[in-house]
């Protein structure tokens, strides 16, 4: 301990930048774990806010949620079968306020549900970050794609979906909305192992979130660095090695090499 002690003295300079290095590098992986798991929340809040269970899409999909279609009679099935069983359906869109400006949003509908909230006919329910952009209580949106109107009856908080605040809407108005005969999706809250539906595939609610393009692509990309483990090298050398790269670098007095995860 002396000599180390010792040596730190008399290289100040050198364990100076040393110990700069490392709390900068430190301090970088802080701000980008945040901002992952920022960029996450705002992506895909729903759905990280229901409770562990397996999603159902159609196979015919191909793993992309918003071409699944579910047929009502299976629907129907599954929910007699499975009292806790729900469907769901998202889409983006668009609402105009009284003053004409336009705001994205997610359009979510369910069957009668605890985890999605329960919207009237001609209601609309709200992510409160809408309340930033002037929209109030009682306020009236329209969009001219429905022939009606939704009258804003409450704003929940922390529900985003794809960056966008999500708009909860009654299913009759969805399906006016949108065309729409069934619901995408088919949930299961509490299931350990998925149950095996003809013409459906399942999902774990982390692979489900990985099938919503952004949010897979913005993980990886902010994903931290994997951490590495040191071993002795006979050759004297430190080498390198990252998934798609490795260099080599060795000097007399090297005898460690460090190998990162692959």
């Amino acid at each position: 301990m002396n000599m180390a002690w010792k040596e730190m003295k008399k290289s100040k300079a050198k364990f100076i930048i040393l110990g700069s290095i490392i709390f900068l590098v430190s301090f970088l992986t802080f701000i980008i774990s945040g901002l992952a798991y920022g960029l996450s929340q705002e992506n895909a809040a729903l759905i990280k806010d229901l409770p562990k269970g397996h999603f159902y899409m159609n196979t015919e999909a191909k793993q992309t949620y918003n071409l699944s279609k579910i047929d009502p009679s299976l629907q129907d099935q599954i929910m007699k079968e499975n009292k806790d069983a729900e469907a769901f359906s998202i889409q983006m869109g668009f609402v105009n306020d009284a003053d004409d400006k336009q705001h994205t949003v997610a359009f979510v509908t369910s069957t009668d549900s605890p985890f999605f909230e329960k919207v009237g006919p001609g209601e609309i329910v709200l992510d409160r970050s809408l309340e930033k952009n002037g929209i109030k209580v009682g306020d009236v949106l329209t969009n001219n794609q429905f022939s009606g109107e939704f009258k804003v009856v409450k704003f929940v908080d922390q529900k985003k979906y794809s960056h966008a605040p999500v708009a909860f809407i009654n299913m009759d108005n969805y399906k006016e909305f949108y065309r729409a005969k069934g619901m995408q999706l088919m949930f299961i809250p509490g299931e350990d192992k998925a149950t095996s539906i003809t013409g459906l595939e399942s999902f774990s609610k982390n692979e489900f979130l990985n099938t919503i393009s952004s949010y897979k692509a913005e993980n990886m990309s902010l994903k931290p660095l994997p951490a590495g483990r040191g071993t002795h090298s006979p050759r004297g050398c430190i080498r390198l090695r990252k998934k798609h790269a490795a260099y080599h670098r060795c000097r007399p007095s090297a005898r460690f090499r460090w190998e990162g995860a692959v």
